[in-house]
């Protein structure tokens, strides 16, 4: 299991390549150095809360949002993406599990 530090690490990655920003950008737009982000995104360094703040802030969300691990914005279920599908998405899905079913089994 991930420790807090990794799971930061990449909740903060996620959301800099979900707004398409280098490090460079987002320690611009947070007033921190690009390699203090790189560090953070690496899990070498714990950042410290006005950091943790400053990072919220570039990405317009409270800290208790960036802190929030699991939800919409790092991933989804297999139960969340089909329900997402359309019915003919959900068709072809279903046509390509069958598929790997026969060449598996």
């Amino acid at each position: 299991m991930a420790t807090i530090r990794q799971r930061l690490a990449q909740r903060i990655r996620f959301l800099r390549k979900e707004q398409k920003w280098t490090q460079e950008d987002l320690g611009e737009k947070s007033g921190l150095t690009y390699k203090f982000v790189g560090q953070i995104e690496r899990g070498e360094v714990s950042p410290s809360l006005n950091s943790l703040n400053k990072v919220a802030k570039a990405f317009g969300v409270t800290v208790s949002e960036l802190l929030r691990f699991e939800g919409k914005r790092e991933g989804k279920t297999k139960e969340q993406i089909f329900q997402e599908l359309s019915k003919g998405d959900l068709e072809v899905v279903r046509k390509a599990m069958q598929i790997l079913d026969k060449v598996f089994r």
